[in-house]
């Protein structure tokens, strides 16, 4: 499933004007920034709402050409535009809180997580329970640091058990394989900017598939059996590896280097969204910002030195009729859903997480002159936990 990522860096509303076929960017840093945006895609309507390999390196180039074009350092925040929407009561006496990315080497900590997922078509409904163990620690390097995953655990149970054996043995080689983590490199600024022995992670997928097809001889035949060997291969891949490491790094952690929230207030962007199952073209969505309180890290805390943060995804209203008329005559979408909710407790000083919970629904309702209707449906609850041995 590809991450729908409500980050700050995800593709802004542009503040620009079409004239005589062409646009014109204002003369600011945040025009500037939204003109190397545009001319870093090949698409005429890019959107960085997708996650590809390539998104945190050019987010990273543009700040860096606007930055030496203007002699000055900004965050992304100011350059793709958080604002206080209208009505918005700050309020004078906001408290306002600066995060800044700063993991030590020498970490060493556990990380629990539970995952269920659901996709359903028609009614009919198959769900993947994930609870996975694994331990991270971090290494100096020359400009950052390197972050190691180790003994890795996971356990997955696959409903309904009536869908056969072959199929819920496939189902869990999948769940078990997305699951795999690379190590990576990250610099100062808390980007990620390599993976990291990606071959530990292809051997640790070729283990599970050569496992799991043992099971499988029976059931496929050996052609049928190299195309999921394939598939596996595909998600294990440096490219799959980076694009995944990438889109959990941001999401978690590096889009918050260098933000700065009001306490209590919402902060919204626009943004546009890849619905991939219309075919990957875009729509608008709308992503809130909440700081909502300082809160303890974990239960045995007394002090606050952690904040809770929350993260709400949606599509703008009226984007159902803009969804229908690009969709094919015969065609039409009585319902679609792209909501995406996350929350953090996490340490504003160091960016070091302690809890962080997602849930993603989407749902596509489509009727047909011919076929009939269909309705797709998805959801998925994550709760990940990070308990820290040593730091």
């Amino acid at each position: 499933m590809r991450y729908f990522v409500a980050a700050l860096a995800v593709t802004t509303t542009l503040s620009v004007m079409a004239q005589d076929g062409h646009l014109d960017y204002e003369d600011t840093p945040r025009g500037r920034f939204q003109q190397c945006i545009r001319e870093s895609q090949p698409n005429p309507h890019p959107n960085l709402g997708r996650i590809t390999v390539n998104r945190t390196q050019i987010l990273k180039r543009c700040e860096e050409r606007v930055e030496v074009e203007f002699r000055q350092t900004f965050s992304l925040q100011e350059l793709t535009g958080i604002v206080h929407p209208a009505g918005a009561d700050v309020g004078a006496n906001a408290k306002i809180v600066s995060f800044n990315f700063d993991w030590p080497s020498g970490i060493n900590a556990i990380v629990e997580t539970s995952n269920i997922s659901s996709k359903s078509l028609n009614g009919v409904e198959v769900v993947a329970k994930t609870d996975s163990t694994i331990r991270l620690t971090t290494e100096p390097r020359r400009r950052g640091i390197a972050i190691r995953w180790h003994d890795s655990k996971s356990v997955v149970e696959i409903l309904p058990k009536e869908q056969g054996t072959a199929n819920i043995i496939i189902q869990k080689l999948i769940a078990q394989v997305v699951q795999l983590s690379p190590d990576f490199l990250v610099n100062s600024k808390g980007e990620l900017t390599k993976i990291d022995n990606s071959r530990k992670v292809q051997e640790q997928a070729d283990k599970l598939f050569l496992d799991a097809a043992a099971t499988l001889q029976g059931h496929f035949k050996n052609g049928e059996l190299s195309m999921l060997q394939r598939m596996v291969e595909d998600l294990s891949s440096p490219e799959q590896l980076q694009a995944r490491a990438s889109a959990r790094w941001d999401l978690e952690v590096g889009q918050w280097h260098r933000m700065k929230l009001s306490e209590g207030a919402l902060n919204r962007i626009a943004t546009e969204l890849t619905l991939t199952a219309l075919g990957d073209f875009s729509v608008n969505g709308i992503n809130d910002y909440v700081l909502e309180a300082r809160v303890p890290c974990n239960i045995d805390d007394e002090v606050k030195k952690c904040v809770k943060l929350a993260v709400y995804s949606t599509l703008q209203p009226g984007e159902l009729d803009h969804i229908n008329e690009k969709l094919g005559e015969g065609m039409i979408a009585t319902e679609v859903i792209n909501d995406h909710d996350l929350s953090l407790v996490i340490e504003p000083d160091t960016l070091l997480p302690h809890r962080i919970e997602e849930n993603i629904l989407r749902k596509l309702a489509i009727t047909r002159d011919v076929e009939g209707g269909e309705v797709e449906l998805e959801s998925d609850k994550r709760v990940t936990q990070y308990r820290y041995l040593a730091r």
